[in-house]
């Protein structure tokens, strides 16, 4: 088992100044192709380790009250994420062992991280629907998805009361996807600042609400592109289960794993572009060059 200060964990002796780069747009594309060449140094193992946290999550949804551990426990998975995309970058071989390092290192910060998230989640949950009943929008749900099959309701009725609760719900799902937006920036890059470079969880829910808020371009293209590669993705996994149907399981479940392993890699590639630290020291020279800095 490595220890702390050997190659793939931060060093915990000092806490090195950040700066925050305001980068080019392009560089969103470049931290999908960043995250790529980190993922295909270990393809498998990369599969094998999303594969396995999808499993986890999946049986901790399904379980009444372990929801809310499922979520207070991503950030701690995320952080040993992050020490992984760093012991490859500095030329370690990625291990699956590396999705439970935040369980060893920084694990309280990070399940503090975890408590905030799901905290600000109820806290605009009721926010959206005050503001909805305020508003007049309040949510009809009045409607009884038993009604069809009890024969309270024909089948015409049922459809339209259902029409009408969706219709209902869009205000304060609005809302809500607005009030997340900023909570999502804010957590973003929390993980990789509290396990990489030490900062308080506080501080490092600024710092990443900061450098995303400042690099919005970038991400606007990073999402947009992210997206229609998702998609392409997906409808060539449905294309092989069509054409061989005996492989679905097997290509859905490696799409989904690739999709997510991408995701969280290009959160470590994003950092480092983004921010300049001593654990951000690794980002490559052909990256593009920052349209300006921000320091804090």
């Amino acid at each position: 088992m490595m220890e702390p200060n050997q190659p793939g964990y931060p060093e915990q002796n000092s806490v090195p100044p950040l700066s925050i780069r305001k980068v080019a747009s392009s560089n969103g594309i470049d931290w999908i192709k960043r995250a790529w060449q980190i993922f295909r140094q270990s393809p498998l193992t990369w599969l094998v380790t999303m594969s396995l946290l999808l499993v986890i999550l999946a049986i901790l949804v399904v379980i009444p009250f372990f929801q809310i551990f499922a979520t207070i426990c991503m950030p701690v998975l995320i952080g040993g994420l992050m020490l992984g995309c760093q012991s490859i970058r500095h030329g370690q071989s990625f291990q699956m062992s590396f999705l439970f390092k935040g369980f060893e290192v920084k694990t309280a910060e990070l399940f503090t991280l975890g408590a905030l998230y799901f905290t600000s989640q109820i806290a605009i949950f009721i926010i959206a629907i005050l503001l909805s009943y305020l508003l007049g929008f309040s949510p009809d749900l009045s409607f009884d998805p038993q009604a069809l099959t009890n024969g309270s309701m024909t089948q015409d009725e049922a459809v339209k009361a259902y029409q009408e609760l969706l219709e209902s719900l869009a205000f304060p799902f609005l809302i809500m996807l607005a009030l997340l937006i900023p909570v999502f920036m804010a957590f973003w890059f929390a993980p990789a600042l509290v396990i990489l470079d030490h900062l308080k969880p506080l501080e490092a829910l600024k710092l990443s609400f900061v450098a995303c808020n400042r690099n919005i371009w970038p991400f606007m293209v990073y999402g947009v592109v992210g997206f229609f590669a998702m998609f392409l993705l997906i409808f060539l996994a449905q294309l092989i289960s069509i054409l061989i149907p005996i492989l679905t399981v097997l290509v859905t479940l490696t799409v989904i794993a690739f999709n997510f392993g991408i995701m969280f890699v290009s959160m470590f590639t994003a950092y480092e572009d983004i921010f300049e630290s001593e654990s951000g020291r690794f980002r490559e020279k052909s990256m593009n060059e920052p349209e300006g800095q921000i320091t804090l």
